[in-house]
């Protein structure tokens, strides 16, 4: 007869994974114990079908006086934690099949599909089943029934004195016929010698982005996959990496971690482009204390790669009235009207430079624009007692008026097209420059004219008269040969064509170069002069010469001082008006700043007049003074001008008559 008698397999499975060394039988004399089962089981990750391909195969050269068979069962389990009872069996999913009569060496093969990330035992069973013939039984066996048969060769030893197949012995069992058959047998289920082996499915990565990473900067990428586990470590191997960081590293949750890791790492500046860095990810298991310890096993990890490129310095862009208006950057000459870069003179340029896609990491090092072409001011800033031009760029920067900040303002006084403006930036640690050039077209008033009333200017426009023609009090001398008719001195009438959509706003400043109040009296000789030159004349108060026409009637009171001891009076009068105008803000500029004045044309004129006091009436104008005629009456030709007024005196001061010597 033939025996078939099976252990359950799990029990006998996870009895022999916690034994590492299996127990072996002891058989009988002649059968060396080492050699009587020799075994060997293997459990390797299929990467091609991603599951786990397991092996067993055991050998015997087990001697008994009749036969016996050998037969081997193979079991993949899954290890989910360090617990037994986590240990699911995959293989076998049924009974083990019987084994051939006289089989001397058996193999056994599965295969089982493979979780990422998931570690795996592999464990090996042999059944040996003897069989032993007999001639006769004794009636009652005794003490032999423990361990011991008889048979027609006498007594041998067959197995231990145990059969319950505890932790530390091997499972035995055996029985003996009670009727007339001829074969007695036992079946013994023996652990393996090498049997047992780990391996892991190892984690699977997706991807890794960004796979490119910059020389000189710290990158944040994402490493996607599967079966990372719990707290997954990783390293990264590779030229130029100078640090990294994990933010699934212990004590970091599974939940969080097991398909997505978001880490950072910083590559030296210096490092080759296309090096490439490898990613080294570990699983470590699915629970706090990761997985239970086998006595072989492979390592649960993954690798993939990213190429590190030298940084390219990005285009920086160039930003007009702040960062939502437009990008000007490599603009190429406008299209005028209706681009933002078409300008015009006394409107405020507003830029802002923006370095983008700059990774953590990388610092701007230094930064400068380049002075704009053409005529340039930081801004025009007049009053009464001074009127100055801010030079630009200045020194001091917080106002975005040197060449060496973030941002840059300014105004041009000029026109001219394409008027261009460079910002270049360079990056710290070596990794390069950047630059990029806005194109303006920057317009303004032209045919720029300016009318002189009377033309020529009349010599015989000089009068004396009562001041209260001209709001005064007392006799003067004036220039203006019909004032009280509607005509001045001189009036000027300015006329220009605008530029499109623009047509902004005269005003008129005028600025005395020599005005000289000579007079004789008692003492002697006297002279009030200008404290400086240029001065201011009369106030600044530009809502009072808007528009396009300027009249000046200039007189000088008789006597300058006391009407008993001046004998003559006489007046050098020379002055430049200057036309000026105000654009429209530019759209998109907000702010009392978005527009100051700017000079389009100047006109030189003069005038001198001198009173003889000769103490008899006079019939034409019924005073004791005489006028000698007008002496230099005249005016010169218009000039375009881009230089503003400037001044640091005013006639509404007075003037502080000195003896001339």
């Amino acid at each position: 007869m033939r025996p078939n008698t099976i252990i359950g397999v799990a029990m006998l499975f996870a009895a022999c994974f916690l034994v590492p060394r299996a127990a072996r039988a002891q058989y009988v004399s002649g059968c060396p114990e080492s050699i009587c089962v020799a075994s060997q089981t293997s459990l390797v990750y299929n990467p091609q079908t991603q599951a786990m391909d397991a092996f067993t195969s055991a050998t015997t050269d087990y001697v008994t006086e009749t036969w016996y068979s050998l037969c081997v069962s193979l079991a993949v389990m899954e290890i989910a934690g360090p617990s037994p009872a986590n240990w699911p069996i995959l293989l076998p999913s049924s009974t083990p099949p019987s084994c051939a009569d006289n089989v001397t060496e058996l193999d056994q093969s599965g295969s089982v599909a493979a979780t990422p990330g998931r570690q795996y035992f592999a464990q090996g069973v042999a059944q040996l089943s003897i069989y032993y013939s007999y001639s006769d039984m004794a009636a009652d066996c005794g003490d032999y029934c423990t361990g011991y048969w008889y048979d027609a060769e006498g007594y041998s030893l067959l197995a231990t004195d145990e059969s319950s197949g505890g932790a530390n012995t091997p499972s035995i069992y055996y029985s003996y016929p009670y009727d007339d058959e001829s074969e007695p047998y036992y079946t013994q289920l023996i652990g393996m010698n090498g049997s047992g082996a780990t391996a892991w499915a190892p984690p699977l990565i997706g991807s890794v982005a960004p796979n490119q990473w910059l020389a000189g900067a710290t990158t944040s990428f994402t490493i996607n996959g599967q079966g990372f586990g719990y707290s997954p470590t990783f390293t990264i191997t590779g030229p130029g990496v100078t640090s990294y960081t994990n933010a699934c590293a212990p004590p970091a949750s599974y939940s969080s971690c097991n398909t997505q890791i978001v880490a950072t790492v910083t590559i030296d500046p210096s490092t080759p482009d296309q090096s490439v860095e490898t990613i080294t990810l570990t699983a470590n298991g699915y629970n706090a204390s990761g997985f239970a310890q086998v006595p072989t096993g492979q390592t649960g990890q993954a690798t993939a790669t990213a190429t590190t490129t030298q940084f390219a310095p990005p285009t920086p862009q160039i930003w007009i009235y702040g960062t939502t208006g437009t990008n000007l950057a490599n603009n190429g000459p406008p299209s005028c009207p209706g681009s933002p870069a078409c300008v015009v003179v006394g409107q405020q340029i507003a830029l802002t430079a923006v370095v983008p896609n700059l990774p953590a990491g990388v610092t701007i090092q230094s930064q400068s624009w380049s002075q704009p072409k053409g005529v340039v001011i930081a801004n025009y800033v007049a009053s009464t007692s001074s009127g100055r031009v801010v030079q630009f760029p200045v020194q001091q920067t917080g106002a975005c008026q040197t060449l060496t900040e973030m941002c840059l303002m300014y105004y041009w006084v000029d026109q001219g097209s394409p008027r261009q403006v460079t910002f270049t930036y360079t990056l710290a640690n070596g990794l390069g420059a950047g630059s990029a050039t806005a194109t303006f077209n920057v317009g303004g008033p032209t045919n720029v004219g300016i009318a002189v009333v009377p033309t020529p200017l009349n010599p015989a426009a000089i009068q004396i008269g009562q001041g209260s023609v001209l709001g005064q009090n007392g006799l003067v001398m004036y220039f203006g040969s019909n004032v009280i008719g509607g005509q001045s001195g001189i009036t000027l009438n300015a006329s220009a064509a605008m530029p499109g959509g623009n047509q902004g706003q005269y005003s008129w400043i005028q600025l005395l170069t020599a005005d000289n109040n000579h007079f004789i009296n008692a003492q002697g000789r006297w002279v009030c002069p200008l404290d400086q030159s240029p001065e201011l004349d009369g106030t600044y108060n530009p809502a009072s010469y808007t528009g396009p026409t300027f009249s000046d009637t200039p007189w000088t009171p008789l006597p300058f001082e006391s009407a008993d001891t001046e004998g003559e009076v006489q007046r050098s009068f020379k002055a430049t008006a200057y036309l000026m105008w105000t654009p429209n803000a530019a759209p998109g500029c907000t702010g009392a700043a978005c527009t100051i004045l700017v000079p389009l044309a100047t006109l030189n004129w003069s005038w001198a007049g001198d009173a003889i006091n000769t103490l008899t009436n006079q019939p034409n104008n019924g005073s004791t003074w005489m006028l000698t005629g007008c002496q230099g009456c005249s005016n010169g030709p218009v000039q375009p001008t881009s230089s503003h007024p400037q001044w640091q005196a005013s006639t509404h001061d007075g003037c502080q008559p000195v003896p001339m010597h």
